[in-house]
Order: C-alpha cells, then structure tokens, then sequence
C-alpha cells in the first residue's frame, strides 16, 4: 500500500489525520507549500485527499477527514522506509 503514498503532501495529509479528524482548512494551511498560486495549491491539495479517500487511506466524518488503519499503517511503513 506504501507505493500509493508519495512522500510529501500525501504524508503531511495522514501525518495530520492519523490521531484526530481535520477539517479542510486545517490541511490547507499545514500542507500548502507557497510554490504556487493559492488557487493551485488548494486543487492539489484537494485531489491529493480525494486520492488518500478513493485509496482507502483517509475518510471523512461530520468532524473531518481522519485517517483510516490502512492509512496510519502506510504512513508508519513510509516513516521506517525514511529511517531505515
């Protein structure tokens, strides 16, 4: 499941999700990375969550976007990958 999780916004998206839900502007500001106009980075940051959803990797709740076990376990797997 790790081949689906680049590193970067993907990882900062589940890495903010992974021990509460988040709402989306909560993962603008935490992921956005000022290399692009604002409007830009909002579409990828937006198909990056619905990639991490359709993957099975983050769900939305009323209270946010939370990510899944599948989705901690992969993160986890990226973060021994980094160390290791």
């Amino acid at each position: 499941m790790t081949d689906l999780m680049p590193e970067g916004r993907w990882a900062k998206i589940l890495d903010l999700a992974s021990d509460r839900a988040v709402r989306r502007p909560e993962i603008y500001h935490a992921t956005r990375s000022g290399r692009h106009p604002g409007k830009l980075e909002r579409v990828k940051i937006w198909r990056a969550i619905g990639n991490l959803t359709r993957a099975g990797l983050l769900t939305h709740t009323r209270q946010g976007f939370l990510a899944t076990d599948d989705g901690r376990r992969a993160l986890r797997e990226a973060h021994r990958g980094q160390n290791g």
